[in-house]
């Protein structure tokens, strides 16, 4: 079989991933916020996962620091050339989700906590929030994009 452009490039992306995993510190992007009356803690984020949460949380950062760069520059800050496209902050952006969706993916396998609503919370607590805990007011949001601010 004939080689063709794109052969290859999930498992480069892969291997690119693997060693970004690695080489990160937790540490750096770990989770602040308490846990909140009405979550129940059930479990801990183990090592791996760790890098995997920190890794999707410096894409976000880089991401998001890539837009903001290029939205001075298009209201007309000067903005040094070096400073990243928009198609790269999308990149990362999706890079960001691309992970971390294998981050929850993994926490839902390893506690089984598939159908639950969970967080991570400060000291990489693993959160399982009962949607009927949640205020009625704020209960509307359950089956929207909102429902991650809960």
């Amino acid at each position: 079989m004939k080689k063709q452009k794109g052969d290859g490039v999930a498992a480069e992306w892969m291997y690119t991933l693997l060693q970004e995993i690695d080489g990160i510190d937790p540490d750096e992007f770990k989770p602040i916020d308490e846990v909140a009356p009405g979550e129940h803690v059930v479990g801990v984020v183990s090592e791996g996962y760790k890098k995997l949460y920190a890794l999707a949380e410096r894409y976000q950062e880089k991401g998001d620091g890539a837009f903001d760069q290029e939205m001075r520059r298009a209201l007309g800050h000067k903005i040094p050339k070096r400073v990243l496209c928009p198609e790269s902050a999308g990149g990362l952006h999706e890079k960001a989700t691309a992970v971390r969706g294998i981050f929850w993916a993994s926490i839902r396998d390893a506690h089984g906590l598939w159908g639950k609503e969970i967080g991570i919370r400060k000291g990489w607590k693993i959160v399982r929030v009962a949607i009927e805990e949640v205020p009625n007011s704020v209960r509307f949001f359950a089956k929207t994009p909102f429902k991650e601010m809960l």
